[in-house]
């Protein structure tokens, strides 16, 4: 029997309005379509519109052999609470938990050093470090900050993604949208981004 990975695109335009990046200093093709989706009047980068568009170009470019549902496909009910989502996929008896992010390291008002992407896990140590692997192998210039374990006596609340699923469970954290040269980084690679994820999950389905 084939394996069921459930993909989460994180957060949404109505649940997390503090997830965008400080005002962006640049133009780019995304930003009318930004703009427009997050409804705002400044270009910020905001992490659910990048969750989402990864999502999307995973589940596109999966090999239809490869059994993936994405948990929140509509725009408007991205506005959903985690708990929500979590008993919503529970529901569907997957294998697998892969929520896609981005991450940050200030309040969004002003651009701060910070790079890289990492996976963070509670039991799925082998499937963490395959995924690692393979942003690793796409990415090989940028810098990777590796895996982390996150049990479940620590940040129950903040990574409920790993402890609240009644699978195996991955965070992918892709870049920082909070610092300048890697939020234009990030707006310019997320297909590639997506790739990266496609390779694993193909090789995951083989474990």
């Amino acid at each position: 029997m084939s394996k069921l990975c459930i993909i989460n695109s994180g957060h949404g335009r109505l649940q997390a309005p503090g997830k965008r990046s400080p005002i962006l200093p640049f133009d780019h093709p995304l930003r009318e379509r930004i703009m427009k989706e997050d409804r705002q009047k400044l270009f910020r980068y905001p992490e659910w519109f990048g969750n989402r568009e990864i999502t999307r170009h995973i589940m596109r470019m999966l090999p239809k052999e490869i059994k993936a549902i994405e948990l929140i496909p509509d725009t408007e009910n991205y506005g959903q609470f985690l708990t929500g989502r979590v008993v919503k996929g529970n529901k569907l008896k997957a294998d697998l938990w892969l929520g896609i992010h981005s991450d940050a390291a200030n309040n969004g008002e002003t651009f701060v050093n910070a790079k890289g992407h990492h996976v963070f896990y509670a039991s799925a140590k082998e499937e963490a470090e395959l995924l690692n692997h393979h942003m690793q192998l796409m990415f090989p210039q940028r810098f990777n900050r590796g895996v982390h374990h996150n049990p479940s006596s620590q940040y129950p609340t903040r990574f409920y993604e790993l402890h609240g699923t009644n699978c195996k469970s991955l965070i992918s954290e892709n870049f920082f949208y909070s610092d300048e040269e890697e939020v234009r980084f990030l707006l310019d690679n997320l297909e590639a981004i997506a790739s990266a994820h496609c390779n694993f999950l193909i090789e995951w389905s083989k474990m």
